[in-house]
């Protein structure tokens, strides 16, 4: 069965374009299929997997062509809407700028917004073993689209931020709030609202590694937070795949891909 994670904390600037990037690679060495699906119109994601191609594939195959045939009532052929990346070895749907213009609009027309609820529920048909989105800090129709599909969210936090831990809270009401609106508004939709699987602690860079390890502990005593798993690994340096010398291929440093593979071994065990 296809795990569907999401990852997403609505605050920004803690890592999950990243994290996102990381999980599906790192699972890939872990001989597991993965697509990533860039629901940000930032589309950080895609010009980070794609470097200088991801001017040609955002024309081709992205996450609005997907709405817009899912809005029409087309059949969706899955593989159409994804490209491969061998370099990195999981398949990608690129994101598209222009993203944030439709969910401007969906505020405005409250049909649409009911009828892409389940946008991305074709993609569990995949033949993959994980379907990943990297979500915007934002609760955007595509961010409501993705935690609808969705059984999992990863949030990563930030060491030693107080308003990224702040930001898990404002999650957990969201989640809650999304479940009871989807309830009311459309009783049959069987398919279960996204739930926290596990909270990541970030660093800025590799000096920070005594302050990942403190916020970690004080995660774990928290009496809200504390309820959720606290993976055991972490990005030491948040800004790793995002440098440009690293658009289009993964970078190459062993004791970051450790830490990633520690965090992608919390996705295997998930029911």
């Amino acid at each position: 069965m296809t795990k569907l994670v999401a990852i997403y904390n609505c605050k920004g600037g803690v890592g999950k374009t990243t994290l996102a990037l990381s999980l599906a690679r790192s699972l890939t060495l872990l001989g597991k299929k993965v697509l990533l699906v860039d629901a940000d119109s930032q589309c950080n994601c895609t010009q980070v997997a794609l470097g200088n191609r991801a001017g040609p594939a955002m024309r081709e195959c992205t996450v609005e062509k997907l709405f817009d045939a899912h809005a029409n009532g087309h059949h969706l052929a899955v593989d159409r809407y994804y490209v491969p990346l061998p370099d990195w070895g999981f398949s990608l749907v690129p994101g598209s700028l222009t993203l944030a213009i439709r969910d401007v609009k969906h505020l405005f027309n409250r049909e649409e917004e009911g009828r892409h609820w389940l946008t991305f529920r074709p993609l569990t048909a995949a033949d993959m073993d994980f379907v990943i989105f990297d979500c915007a800090p934002s609760f955007t129709l595509t961010t409501m689209s993705a935690l609808c599909t969705a059984r999992y969210v990863i949030a990563p936090v930030m060491a030693r931020e107080e308003l990224s831990l702040i930001g898990i809270l404002a999650c957990t009401r969201l989640l809650a709030k999304l479940r009871t609106y989807i309830e009311l508004e459309n009783p049959k939709h069987q398919h279960p609202i996204a739930e926290i699987a596990s909270i990541v602690v970030n660093g800025r860079d590799s000096r920070h590694v005594n302050d990942i390890v403190a916020t970690r502990a004080a995660i774990r005593a928290d009496k809200v937070l504390g309820e959720y798993s606290v993976s055991d690994g972490h990005l030491p340096r948040c800004s790793t795949l995002k440098s440009h010398s690293s658009f289009g291929r993964p970078v190459d440093d062993d004791a970051f891909w450790t830490q990633c593979k520690i965090i992608a071994s919390d996705l295997l065990i998930l029911p």
